[in-house]
């Protein structure tokens, strides 16, 4: 078989669409050779592009979340190429575009969620569900090229399809302690302009739960979980000191005045072998200047953090 001719070099390697590469000169027939592929119509994209792949089923939970999240992100810069004026993508996908924590359980969506301005633009199109949204209610922005609800009202279109737990782990998201895009009085102003909307009773319950400072989705829900034992609520991402005033580390969870350090292990802890050794001595000093310690792994995790719990009351009960 014969090797397609190059496609213009701005086409080569992202998706573009059709009427793009019509007008530069491409021909129908070299639309339909099978380098190409179409995950949208009047899309193409190379045929390796991950927007045509599948997720291994297989393959750890992790990575299949990061193959998945690859997936469906690819999807959306697909669509992209297509979205024009009063056209936004929105709910699951800007928080897909956002890089905000979405549940595993969503990423097996194919679809892509745009907001439409009026009734006239929400048509049918396979792979794509519109959302008629009030223009005034919902802001749009430019992210990573893509037309996307802000961060702040995609937290808010979510409510209806998140649970609390995942609500408030996506709130603290916007709150964290490095870069936040947000801040507690946007959440505030946002969940007060969403009432009577679907989702706003749970909505209004998850900012009341949402912390600033936060560093992953794993802290917020052992803190959750915390909460839900019926223990006192801990402190998130303060400085551990010692006796004498020398700070030892900035701990994941805190009880200051009960000397006690909670620390959840994630990958990240064990893929820097100097950054592991730095963390072992830190919590060691802790350790033998009367802290108590409590390290929670991703075990933990997945049993709900029951047997994190658990150490945790004894260790309040013996404070």
């Amino acid at each position: 078989m014969r090797t397609p001719s190059p496609l213009p070099s701005e086409l080569s390697d992202r998706p573009f669409a059709v009427g793009e590469a019509r007008s530069a000169g491409v021909s129908e027939s070299r639309l339909r050779r099978s380098d190409l592929a179409a995950p949208f119509r009047g899309v193409r994209c190379p045929a390796d592009d991950p927007a045509v792949g599948d997720a291994d089923a297989d393959a750890a939970a992790e990575s299949l979340w990061e193959r998945l999240h690859a997936i469906a992100l690819a999807r959306i810069r697909a669509f992209a190429v297509l979205v024009d004026e009063g056209v936004a993508v929105s709910h699951l996908s800007a928080a897909i575009v956002h890089g905000l924590p979405v549940p595993a359980r969503l990423l097996h969506d194919p679809l892509v969620h745009v907001a439409v301005t009026t009734q006239a633009r929400r048509r049918r199109r396979n792979g794509v569900v519109f959302h008629l949204v009030v223009p005034k209610r919902q802001r749009s922005q430019i992210s990573d090229g893509i037309q996307v609800i802000s961060a702040v009202d995609t937290w808010c279109m979510m409510a209806a399809e998140l649970t609390l737990t995942e609500l408030v782990v996506m709130g603290d998201a916007l709150v964290c302690r490095k870069h936040p895009p947000a801040t507690m009085d946007e959440l505030s102003q946002a969940v007060h302009g969403f009432a009577g909307r679907p989702g706003a009773k749970k909505l209004r319950a998850a900012l009341a739960l949402v912390r600033p400072r936060t560093d992953s989705p794993a802290e917020t829900e052992l803190r959750l979980a915390i909460l839900a034992a019926g223990l006192p609520e801990p402190e998130i991402n303060v400085w551990v000191v010692d006796r004498k005033g020398r700070r030892l580390r900035l701990g994941d969870l805190v009880y200051v005045a009960e000397r006690i350090l909670i620390e959840y292990d994630g990958p990240h802890h064990f893929a820097d072998p100097a950054q592991q050794r730095k963390d072992i001595d830190a919590l060691d000093a802790a350790a033998a200047d009367g802290w108590r310690v409590i390290r929670v792994h991703v075990g933990h995790r997945r049993a709900g953090f029951r047997p994190a719990v658990a150490r945790i009351r004894a260790a309040l009960a013996s404070a």
